[in-house]
């Protein structure tokens, strides 16, 4: 059957379906094709009724099973978002950095236990710096001395506190006296409570003391450091 038999029976059909209840048709063979929610499928038959109202109600036969529409997949529940880690503290950067090439760090000294007179022998051109930590007591107070070993009383040396090894020779803290510029014997006082006079070193602080031979012309200098203190640390 072509496609224009096809057409002429229905039309029939439906012009006939004026007249009687019902028409309807069933061949062996696919007559056509019919499109049901977007598929097409083998057209096997067909009937035509005559409505209550008068209208007229065409039904197709079909070979095929009709899909039903697939339902929409439910929207799956968003993932609750994980919690961000708390970031690792970066490390604190040490405050005082790589000691400098010129400075040799010294055993610490026992701050509690001051009282002595040692002899240093200060290379040419480098700094002996020593560690310190400030006691607890603010009563605590002394004084350092500095002196020329044999034959250097022509070598000029400077002894200073510093917060950390080698700063920068300065004489005066904090608007005191932390330090001394000698080429004989010199001594300067330090205090760990603030008197408004003498060096303030606070209580449990680190400092450092530094020594240097500032024109030694030999392969080292001696130097003599002394520490006197009132005995209550």
């Amino acid at each position: 059957m072509n496609t224009n038999r096809r057409v002429a029976v229905v039309a029939a059909a439906i012009s006939l379906a004026f007249g009687s209840a019902a028409i309807s048709t069933l061949a062996a063979e696919p007559i056509g094709d019919v499109t049901i929610n977007g598929d097409t499928y083998p057209l096997t038959g067909f009937s035509v009724e005559a409505g209550a109202d008068g209208g007229i109600q065409l039904n197709v036969t079909a070979e095929g099973t009709v899909a039903e529409p697939e339902p929409e997949p439910e929207p799956e529940p968003e993932p609750e978002p994980e919690p961000e880690p708390e970031p690792e503290p970066e490390p604190t950067p040490s405050e005082c950095g790589a000691v400098p090439a010129d400075v040799n760090v010294q055993s610490a000294l026992d701050w509690s236990s001051t009282p002595s007179t040692k002899l240093y022998d200060i290379p040419r051109g480098k700094t002996l710096s020593f560690p310190l930590t400030s006691t607890s007591n603010p009563g605590y107070s002394g004084r350092v001395e500095i002196a020329p070993a044999t034959d250097t009383g022509d070598v000029t040396r400077e002894i200073w506190f510093s917060r950390c090894p080698s700063d920068q020779y300065t004489r005066m803290l904090d608007g005191r006296l932390c330090g001394i510029t000698a080429s004989d014997t010199g001594a300067f006082a330090w205090r760990q409570e603030d008197d408004g006079r003498r060096c303030y070193l606070g209580t449990n602080e680190q400092w450092y003391l530094n020594v240097r031979a500032r024109d030694c012309d030999r392969a080292e200098c001696g130097s003599y450091l002394s520490f006197r203190d009132n005995g209550r640390p």
